[in-house]
């Protein structure tokens, strides 16, 4: 049921950004976001886009709902149910209408375009004031078929109190050529993004620190070329070693070595051994909770680790209000996994997967648990997981979901497992390939014949009837 899947707070909250600095440069640019249908925030990581839209709602003062993706979230049912939710934070009674909708057409794939219209009729309604509608990390989702013809569809009803604005480390491939001959849509690319010099001074000189000269600065603009995490890493590098860091700076190029040595030298170097443990191995976490790392990595003082690295600009930032919940930025968790993979051994780093994966089901979060359990290679407690939790994620209509989780198993254990062969077979049907749904079906019904679930046998042969017996022969048919 749509009920059953858990809202976690931290995704629809508005980033917790603190001593930013104004892009007044780019307000012409944001001002217009305020007045078209979409905004698309599209660069690499490091840009500040985040930060940027958080800053413009503020700015524009507008409503904002906030929707901060993850891999998890590539179907149908739970976008929608964290849309709403998010929408809720601004209108409490927003969407229940379309939850109802939503419940009758979990199992039809062919209404969908009635649930999503309910939506729109429901924003219409309900949003009575300009409202900004983000969607922050929508690379992670992007190449879902079932999301872009969602996403696509809302911005063809679009009411016009609402501002849809994607975050993307890439484009994110929708069909937007009507909005684009409307002038409805806003583009703010990298270069836009780049901080000018007279940014990087005002930037440099809001941060407690040495005193940088006007050739320094010309020095860290020209290496960086404006970009804010290469400028932060710049402050990190001479913060308190004074002039003898110049003629390094003047030989250094920005670049993927350059982000990985200063990252090395000037934030993970200067950490304690205790520190750099911590940091490396809860890089595995999608989401940090400080009470989660204290039982992971047997400590208890997570939560001021966390708090210092966040007040010292370390590239972590806590994900709500509440500060229960953290995370790194993406390119600083990608360093520290390579530093995880490059310190510790393959067996170590399974064995803290297996640790992190055991955690989250005993919290009831196996979204969260079996990724951990696929990359610790226990195939046989994610196949008893996924055997488990498969039903409930069709119900849902978690498809993509389940179809991702099924696709990272080894096709020997998979062929031994007639429950999530059946549900891979489902889900095809779900996702209109019913022929390629018939050897799957096919193939578990052979392994439910060999270990005698007899359950299982006759779902198989009720779901291989269906397709090759003419359709309404089983109204005829007496119950049996």
């Amino acid at each position: 049921m749509v009920q059953s899947i858990q809202i976690l707070k931290s995704k629809i909250r508005p980033p917790v950004v603190t001593g930013i600095i104004s892009r007044k440069r780019l307000y012409p640019l944001l001002s217009k976001i305020a007045e078209k249908a979409l905004t698309v925030v599209s660069a690499g990581a490091g840009f500040g886009k985040t930060t940027l839209i958080s800053e413009a709602g503020k700015a524009l003062q507008l409503k904002s709902a906030w929707y901060r993706l993850e891999k998890s979230d590539n179907d149908f049912i739970t976008l929608l149910t964290y849309i709403i939710a998010a929408i809720q934070t601004q209108y409490p009674q927003f969407g229940r209408k379309t939850i109802l909708k939503m419940e009758a057409a979990e199992h039809s794939i062919h209404v969908r375009e009635a649930v999503l219209a309910e939506l729109i009729n429901e924003m219409e309604e309900a949003v009575t004031d300009e409202l900004m509608l983000v969607f922050d990390d929508y690379h992670l989702i992007k190449d879902s078929e079932e999301i872009k013809r969602t996403m696509e569809f809302i911005l063809r009803h679009l009411p016009r109190k609402i501002h849809l604005v994607i975050i993307s480390r890439t484009d994110p491939g929708l069909a937007l050529s009507r909005l684009r001959a409307g002038r409805e849509v806003v583009d703010i690319r990298e270069t836009d993004l780049n901080f000018t010099l007279a940014e990087t001074q005002e930037l440099y000189s809001d941060w407690s620190g040495p005193i940088i000269t006007e050739e320094y600065l010309k020095i860290v603009h020209h290496q960086t070329g404006g970009w804010i995490s290469g400028l932060i890493l710049f402050y990190h590098s001479i913060r308190d070693k004074g002039t003898e860091t110049i003629d390094r700076l003047m030989k250094i190029k920005a670049g993927g070595k350059f982000i990985s040595n200063y990252l090395e030298e000037n934030v993970y170097e200067l950490q304690s051994p205790k520190i750099q443990n911590f940091l490396i191995r809860t890089a595995i976490l999608t989401r940090i909770h400080p009470e989660f790392c204290d039982l992971l990595l047997g400590i208890s003082n997570s939560r001021g680790i966390l708090e210092n690295l966040e007040k010292n600009h370390l590239f972590t930032f806590s994900l709500d209000d509440g500060r229960e919940w953290f995370g790194y930025h993406h390119l600083f968790q990608e360093f520290l996994l390579t530093k995880l993979h490059a310190d510790l051994d393959s067996t170590a780093i399974k064995a803290l997967h297996h640790k992190a994966a055991g955690l989250w089901e005993q919290k009831a979060e196996p979204d969260q648990a079996l990724p951990h359990y696929l990359k610790s290679e226990d195939f046989k407690t994610a196949a008893a997981m996924l055997t488990r939790i498969g039903r409930d994620y069709i119900k849902e209509g978690r498809i993509q979901l389940l179809m991702s989780f099924i696709h990272q198993m080894p096709k020997k254990v998979l062929e031994q497992q007639p429950w999530i062969l059946f549900s891979k077979a489902v889900c095809l049907e779900f996702q209109g390939k019913r022929e390629e749904s018939v050897p799957i079906y096919q193939k578990a019904l052979h392994v439910f014949q060999q270990c005698l679930d007899y359950k299982g046998e006759g779902k198989a042969l009720f779901a291989l009837a269906t397709y090759f017996i003419p359709p309404g022969i089983f109204h005829r048919q007496k119950p049996y």
